[in-house]
């Protein structure tokens, strides 16, 4: 987790753990209930959200880099699978417009 932005490849992590690849890739999903890939993903994607709501100064491909995406389809692509729209279109729902005085 505190590595999350960073390239990580399950050789590091099994590496860092002590363990073969093998043997941490199958252990990390039976306990997690997923890839390590999709773990990561999915941390990555839950962190771009809320950055995308709280940094309103911060463009989506800055907080795609910020959060370890590299390529801005592989980003739209994986932010859709995981919260069901795109970036622009969650920043759009999640938003609420400023009450104009009247």
């Amino acid at each position: 987790d505190q590595n999350i932005s960073q390239h990580i490849t399950l050789q590091d992590v099994a590496a860092a753990a002590m363990l073969s690849p093998s043997y941490f890739s199958s252990s990390f999903k039976r306990y997690t209930g997923s890839s390590l890939i999709d773990y990561t993903n999915a941390k990555r994607v839950r962190l771009a959200s809320k950055l995308l709501l709280n940094d309103r100064n911060a463009s989506i491909s800055e907080v795609a880099m910020r959060v370890g995406f590299n390529n801005m389809s592989n980003f739209n692509r994986t932010f859709r699978k995981y919260i069901g729209c795109t970036p622009s279109e969650h920043i759009a729902n999640n938003t609420k417009p400023k009450k104009q005085d009247q």
